[in-house]
């Protein structure tokens, strides 16, 4: 059974820390004060390991689960929220980490946004090499039926926050478990987007570390 991560602030609010699948492991961190909820999303009992180290004072223990408090508004994407990208004429850098030499690399690139569909936001990403020459390439992302997740291209992600700022902008935090380098990892992505900047970072926390590192930034205005 699939097991949710939340974590209930010292202030009450629930926040969402990703969600276990059958055989996965993870490392999730929480804030003094706060209390770590395990949840059940299936019908039959699930069973799972916790490693658990901490400070003077850290405690545990076991409470039926109280949909009315903990279920309360996790935050939401739309479709609409992710519409300021579709535009044509993007322009800015990639910059990444190299999985080989772990050197910092900047590429000049472009993308073209589009929606087919109310749900589905397409990027198509022109990469300039330093020889000049041009590679291409294209995330899908699909909004789940809830607004709690998100499927970015075949990975799907939590939506841990969504944060109106001013300027119209919005950021959104995701994390989901896939790979990196051929290794389980937690992936956090973190997109900023008004409808002259966006803004997409990736960090990646392998199952055997315990921080998260940023694997690469993609910055764009038009």
């Amino acid at each position: 059974m699939a097991v949710e991560i939340k974590e209930k602030t010292s202030d009450g609010r629930i926040r969402i820390k990703g969600t276990l699948q059958p055989g996965q492991k993870t490392t999730a961190s929480f804030g003094f004060g706060s209390k770590a909820v395990l949840v059940n999303l299936g019908q039959r009992e699930a069973k799972v390991d916790v490693n658990i180290s901490g400070g003077a004072g850290l405690g545990m223990g076991y409470a039926p689960a109280q949909p009315s408090r903990l279920a309360a508004s996790p935050p939401r994407l739309f479709g609409s929220d992710l519409s300021p990208a579709s535009a044509n004429d993007w322009r800015g850098t990639l910059t990444y980490r190299d999985y080989g030499t772990g050197k910092s690399v900047r590429l000049n690139t472009a993308m073209r946004g589009q929606m087919p569909r109310a749900d589905q936001l397409i990027l198509a990403f022109d990469y300039e090499e330093p020889n000049k020459s041009h590679v291409f390439g294209a995330d899908t992302l699909a909004v789940g039926s809830d607004g709690t997740r998100l499927r970015w291209d075949g990975t799907d992600f939590v939506v841990i926050a969504r944060q109106r700022l001013p300027d119209q902008t919005l950021r959104l935090v995701l994390e989901g478990q896939g790979r990196d380098d051929d290794q389980p990892a937690t992936i956090r992505k973190t997109l900023t987007l008004s409808p002259r900047q966006f803004t997409l970072q990736k960090e990646v926390r392998y199952e055997s570390g315990t921080a998260f590192f940023q694997r690469h930034q993609y910055q764009f205005a038009r």
